[in-house]
């Protein structure tokens, strides 16, 4: 009891899954180069302790989107890699040797 178009809305679910993992990942990234501007010091003209400071709270704001783009692209493929490997079997990704269910 599959709806016709399941296999595309997982298809774009899957898409949309890897386009924002990306876009975090790149945000997370640009994020993690302004701390590591910070710990050498090129982004303010302050002392090592203010340095340090900005390095380690730039860091923190970087990571949590670093983690969740990466979880996200990861769930994207998967989704994506899933649904081609279904659509390759011309099962519906029923296991092998199985009927499907008639009504």
């Amino acid at each position: 009891m599959s709806a016709p178009g399941g296999g595309k809305t997982v298809q774009v679910l899957g898409w949309i899954l890897l386009v924002v993992g990306v876009i975090s990942v790149l945000v997370s990234l640009l994020i993690l180069g302004f701390a590591a501007l910070a710990s050498f010091g090129a982004l303010a003209d302050a002392g090592p302790a203010e340095n340090r400071r900005m390095a380690v709270q730039l860091l923190s704001w970087g990571l949590l989107p670093l983690i969740g783009g990466l979880v996200l692209s990861g769930f994207g493929i998967m989704a994506f890699v899933r649904n081609r490997k279904r659509a390759g079997s011309g099962q519906d990704g029923l296991a092998t040797g199985s009927t499907p269910l008639r009504e």
